[in-house]
């Protein structure tokens, strides 16, 4: 329906172009015991860098990359996205540096903030932290409406969506930085297909600070944001390409549409398929309901009202019955498909404000298959 893909992500012409195809994963990324090998396909961010979403470089790189704005550090592995903004122009201004000091005037602690600048599409802030100590690093994305009647809608008049995303940096996203996929490194054992694959579990937790209408009733059709966290999965053998989005919450304002305005206020999230094929790339929302929670062997609840939510999930059960019940030509055999990338964070729609933090030692997931039965 029409109206449900309003819902959905409308970024498929730029994200597919920085799929990361994970061929292999490097040898220090496994951990074994007596079955099973657990990899670690993306390491722990060691800096992060802000993407410029508007302009392709394609030196030494044939299929192209988009260059960074400004990074925390030269040794920058992990990416901040925000798609939709005018090409060739900074939608955060560069990264500020504010270290916290221990007693013993070390530097204990690193946190960067960059706010909007006057070129971003709506306003932008985020603050990123990396406890020395702990290992925790932490993410605070700020998004707060887009600034004009325009950007309700794309030239060709649908809902316009505005993304903004953590993920690890590859050497396809930036050939000058170091790449936090263990695929990129030298001499990678075979990556195993999730016919072998056991567990993709994902460890860390995510705060609502805010979330509300910029105005109301909203100055666009479709007024809405949510949080998610994604994986995506490549089919090295027809080709395919699946987005997976765990969706945390769903927040819809109303707007200038009267009919969607009533479809708010009924609309109960549920898994649904936002790509269906087209350029081989398919993709499924999927609502955190989906999941039991193990403290209370009940199912989630959305993260509707301000507060932290605890994740330690395996993703792969529910990932791999969507595929096996796939729809529209996806390919239904686990044995074809293998992990690719991810990326997570947020998205609104027209006059919309969300504000979230992600915490985690490393937000990416962890991949356990077992060694005697790989292909």
């Amino acid at each position: 329906m029409r109206i449900k893909r309003l819902l959905t992500p409308l970024f498929l012409g730029i994200v597919v172009d920085t799929i990361f195809i994970a061929h292999a994963l490097a040898a220090d990324s496994l951990v074994a015991n007596e079955s099973t090998v657990t990899l670690n396909p993306v390491v722990a961010p060691q800096g992060f860098a802000v993407q410029e979403t508007g302009t392709v470089k394609t030196k030494f790189n044939p299929g192209g990359y988009y260059p960074y704005d400004s990074a925390t550090s030269p040794n920058a592995n992990w990416v901040i996205t925000a798609w939709t903004n005018p090409a060739g122009e900074d939608y955060l201004a560069p990264l500020i540096d504010q270290p916290s000091y221990g007693a013993n005037g070390e530097i204990t602690a690193h946190n960067w903030q960059a706010d909007n600048s006057q070129t971003a599409s709506q306003n932008l802030a985020v603050t990123i932290s990396q406890n020395l100590q702990t290992g925790i690093n932490s993410e605070i994305l700020l998004q707060n409406g887009i600034k004009s009647l325009k950007g309700c809608t794309t030239a060709g008049g649908t809902p316009q969506e505005y993304d903004f995303f953590v993920s690890g940096s590859s050497t396809k996203t930036n050939p000058y930085y170091p790449s936090a996929y263990q695929a990129d490194q030298p001499n990678p054992p075979l990556n195993p297909a999730l016919s072998q694959v056991s567990a993709i579990n994902v460890k860390g937790s995510v705060a609502l600070v805010d979330q509300g209408p910029t105005v109301l009733p909203g100055q666009c059709p479709v007024n809405q944001s949510s949080l998610l966290y994604a994986l995506i999965f490549n089919n090295l053998s027809r080709h395919q390409t699946l987005f997976y989005q765990l969706d945390l919450n769903f927040f819809c304002y109303s707007g200038t549409d009267a009919s969607r305005n009533a479809w708010c206020k009924s609309h109960v999230p549920s898994a649904n398929y936002f790509f269906t094929g087209q350029s081989n790339v398919w993709g499924i929302d999927d609502p955190l309901i989906s999941y039991v929670n193990p403290a209370t062997n009940e199912p989630f609840t959305l993260l509707q009202t301000s507060g932290t939510l605890t994740l330690d999930l395996n993703l792969l059960p529910r990932i791999a019955h969507l595929i096996q019940t796939g729809q529209y030509g996806l390919d239904t055999n686990l044995a074809d498909w293998q992990f690719g990338s991810f990326y997570y964070g947020q998205h609104t729609w027209g006059s919309s404000r969300l504000v979230s933090k992600w915490r985690s030692v490393n937000f990416s997931p962890s991949v356990v298959y077992s060694p005697t039965t790989i292909n």
